[in-house]
């Protein structure tokens, strides 16, 4: 069961972090972070979210989304 909506008022910030499954090192290569950025601008494109700021690590994402 999720969680009920939030009543956010918009614009807002948010710091969102994913971790891969089963804390696995997904991301140690260079070409699966750069397939990550291409999917994480395409996202930006298609949603009013800005990207402020990322940080990819191995096994871990931080986004600082600005949504408008």
């Amino acid at each position: 069961m999720g969680r009920r909506k939030r009543n956010q008022p918009r614009p807002a910030c948010y710091h969102l972090t994913h971790r891969c499954h089963g804390r696995d090192f997904l991301l140690k290569f260079r070409k699966d972070r750069h397939n990550y950025l291409l999917r994480l601008h395409e996202m930006a494109r298609r949603y009013p979210v800005d990207v402020l700021t990322y940080m990819i690590t191995c096994n871990h994402i931080h986004l600082l989304l600005w949504l408008a």
